[in-house]
């Protein structure tokens, strides 16, 4: 017998402490909302299985900044 689902979009279910977005806005020296808005722009290519998240994480990163590192 199926007693629940659950469904987790975008950080809904919070597992840890850390706040993934916050950290890597901070790095980036960026508020969390311009991550936030970068990332939700380009999240479709990752549901869609076009891309990995990874490579999702990498093109919002390098909007910010295009260091290698």
């Amino acid at each position: 017998m199926i007693k629940a689902i659950v469904f987790d979009y975008g950080g809904v279910i919070k597992i840890t402490d850390t706040d993934l977005f916050s950290d890597i806005a901070k790095y980036l020296n960026i508020t969390r909302e311009e991550f936030s808005k970068e990332y939700f722009s380009l999240n479709h290519l990752f549901n869609t299985q076009e891309r990995s998240y990874e490579d999702v994480m990498i093109l919002v990163i390098s909007k910010f900044n295009d260091s290698n590192e």
